[in-house]
């Protein structure tokens, strides 16, 4: 049975049905499991996810190759990625690649892409990056006289639009104007990934099928409301510790903080959200964030999740912050002292409809 490898460079991270480049991974896939080919594949990067994953829903035999340090960490990897990706053992091989210790990011991944391509019998370069590594190795196997197929290839356009708001003070609703410091607030974003706890099988099926992105802010609070959960993240926490994260301002002194991070490639948060009744949030745990000098340490005897430095190039005082220590389950509070946030009126009648909460919306 011939192993067969899919190349793609770095594509855009919020895809959808409608990208090229998304289409033609699932028409490869299809190509090569009518042939009766094992794909071989890997992840942490979207592009190989989104192979990875098309093939578990197809059924087809996985070759997969899993970069590790250790012999522990291939198995716990291993694990983790039978149950995000549905992978069952009659399907999937799995293969070990090591990296040394002290490898850089890009190091790791030309030693993933290199073992991915050394495995394949034959190549299918999708949408590739003509001055990038992926390109030369293609090169390289064709002047070594290597089987590859160019019958799905496309010209590389990389693009990355950032996530724009055109806020303009004298447009927000007169309902926004009216509400001040009454609620503590959870301000939601785009995720470039599957939501916290879903499984990244599901993420991509919801990328093959939806005419857009099926994760952006406003699919994010529908997801909060219906689950009537806030899961907590451990990013950029202290310790690691998983916690969701609330501001005390107004919505109206929150807009000028929504900004485009490029070094994250997403927005610092967006205008969907979910608000609490201070006096309710009081009363289930949800803790203001103490902050302290950048030189000095956190203050003794305070939980560190709780704890915040006032920040160098940012001062992280202005964002009045609070926080809730693991899962916040919403079930149990009374719609009366919630509230949502989200930009069209369109929106918000979408929400009303489905959820008893009270919606207010930017415009």
């Amino acid at each position: 049975m011939p192993h067969a490898a899919i190349l793609l460079s770095r594509q855009p991270r919020r895809p959808c049905a409608r990208d090229l480049w998304v289409q033609k991974t699932t028409q490869a896939v299809d190509f090569l499991t009518s042939k009766n080919s094992t794909i071989v594949s890997s992840v942490g990067l979207q592009t190989w996810e989104l192979i990875t994953a098309v093939v578990s829903m197809r059924g087809a035999k996985l070759h997969l190759v899993v970069p590790g340090i250790s012999i522990d960490e291939f198995n716990r990897k291993t694990a983790r990625l039978r149950e995000e990706f549905a992978l069952t053992d009659r399907q999937t091989e799995f293969e070990s690649v090591a990296i040394p210790k002290g490898t850089d990011k890009a190091g790791a991944q030309t030693l993933r892409d290199s073992a991915v391509i050394s495995r394949a019998d034959i190549l299918v370069p999708l949408s590739i990056r003509p001055d990038g590594n992926m390109a030369q190795a293609i090169r390289n196997a064709e002047q070594a006289g290597r089987e590859i197929i160019r019958d799905f290839q496309i010209p590389y356009a990389r693009r990355e639009e950032p996530i724009a708001y055109d806020i303009k003070p004298e447009q927000v609703s007169r309902q926004l104007h009216k509400i001040g410091r009454d609620y503590l607030i959870h301000w939601t974003r785009a995720s470039n990934t599957s939501w916290p706890g879903e499984r990244k099988i599901d993420f991509y099926r919801g990328v093959i099928s939806a005419g857009r992105y099926p994760r952006t802010a406003f699919d994010t609070l529908l997801r909060i409301l219906t689950t009537h959960r806030l899961i907590g993240s451990p990013r950029h926490m202290p310790g690691r510790t998983r916690a969701v994260s609330f501001t005390g301002l107004s919505p109206l002194d929150c807009l000028p903080l929504m900004r485009w991070r490029a070094r994250f490639g997403e927005m610092s948060f967006e205008p969907y959200g979910i608000g609490l009744r201070r006096s309710w949030a009081e009363k289930i745990g949800i803790e203001p964030v103490i902050y302290y000098e950048n030189a000095g340490r956190p203050p003794v005897g305070v939980e560190p999740w709780r704890t915040q430095s006032r920040g160098i190039k940012t001062d992280w005082r202005q964002e009045d912050e609070y926080r809730f220590r693991g899962d916040l389950d919403l079930s149990g509070i009374p719609p009366d002292q919630m509230i949502a946030f989200c930009v069209t009126r369109d929106e918000a009648t979408r929400i009303e409809k489905e959820n008893e909460v009270r919606v207010v919306s930017l415009y």
